[in-house]
């Protein structure tokens, strides 16, 4: 771009834009587009510090945004590390040649042949960050000086900005603020001293304290679960029924088998008072209906299942699964 042909009007022109910025990164955005109008360049770019004192690229000419990660970023980082003096309080125009030499190499495809850095700084002198013009052309004296009042410029806008961003501060050193902050400390500590009860939900397993082995006499089927679950039983109180279905099958069959054996040694005593060979057969007939009875069980379990204890001691608030006694009754009578 041809040099501006009344340099004062371009460089009032630009501090008006400056100060008719919205916000920060406005200033900076038209810093570095805007001053194409003072001076001619290639490129510019604007760079702050962040907390660690590092340079931190903050925009540069013709790009809406500059990625953190991009090569372009990382070497001009590098770039400010190498020719930012520890008190960088004047501009300074630099040439290739000063350059260190890795700068060199690893930007060759971005680095110009002359370079001017000059320093941001706001009204009380406190160290912003700063401005690097490019461009292929040495910068002359008095191009040197507009880009000085540029990035004095920018600095002041960049400056007014950051201090309207204080204002928490101030609104923590407000005596209202405290007197409020106060007040809802007080509410908080009240509000804590009310009790509030509080529930969790959380998967669990009980385990019994002194687990009872559970055991049957005899095998078979549940036929019904008398207690519920978790229930609190007392001793003799029936916990499971089981199903009797076979029992009495196995009773009606061993009672039949007996009123045969029964009917055969009537009749072999009948005989034996008119045959002799009777009376020999009404011993082995008497024996087999003592085989039968002994041979069923004359003492059948009944239906009726309470609860089984190993011991003589009543068992009282125990929870057991199940708890099985079985109780017998005499189911036969062989006597004649």
């Amino acid at each position: 771009m041809s040099e501006s042909p009344n340099p004062a009007l371009a460089l009032l022109e630009f501090e008006r834009r400056i100060q008719s910025a919205t916000s920060n990164r406005e200033v900076a955005f038209r810093a570095v587009n805007d001053a194409s109008q003072v001076f001619d360049f290639d490129q510019a770019v604007l760079w702050r510090v962040d907390v660690f004192g590092r340079p931190l690229i903050a925009v540069a000419s013709g790009l809406a945004d500059v990625s953190a990660d991009s090569p372009f970023q990382q070497w001009l980082v590098r770039l400010m590390q190498s020719i930012t003096p520890a008190e960088f309080d004047q501009a300074r125009a630099w040439t290739i040649g000063e350059l260190p030499e890795a700068v060199v190499t690893d930007g060759a495809e971005w680095c110009p042949a002359h370079l001017l850095h000059c320093p941001l700084r706001g009204p009380t002198g406190t160290p912003l960050g700063g401005m690097l013009f490019l461009r292929g052309t040495a910068f002359s004296e008095p191009e040197g000086a507009r880009a000085d009042w540029v990035a004095r410029s920018a600095g002041y806008g960049l400056w007014a900005w950051r201090s309207d961003r204080h204002g928490f501060k101030r609104f923590l050193k407000s005596r209202a603020t405290w007197r409020n902050l106060a007040i809802v400390g007080v509410l908080a500590a009240l509000a804590g001293l009310i009790p509030v009860r509080l529930s969790a939900l959380a998967p669990a397993e009980i385990t019994p304290l002194r687990p009872i082995p559970i055991t049957s006499p005899l095998d078979g089927v549940v036929r019904e679960i008398v207690v519920k679950p978790n229930q609190i039983v007392k001793a003799d109180e029936v916990l499971v029924v089981l199903d009797d279905t076979a029992l009495r099958s196995r009773l009606e069959l061993a009672s039949r088998s007996l009123d045969i054996a029964r009917a055969d040694l009537q009749r072999a005593t009948f005989k034996s008072f008119t045959d002799e060979a009777s009376r020999f057969e009404l011993q082995l007939l008497n024996a087999r209906v003592q085989e039968k009875v002994m041979s069923e069980h004359l003492w059948m379990p009944v239906m009726n299942v309470a609860m089984y204890t190993t011991s003589s001691k009543k068992m009282k608030g125990v929870k057991p699964h199940m708890l099985y006694q079985n109780t017998f009754y005499k189911g036969l009578d062989y006597s004649f």
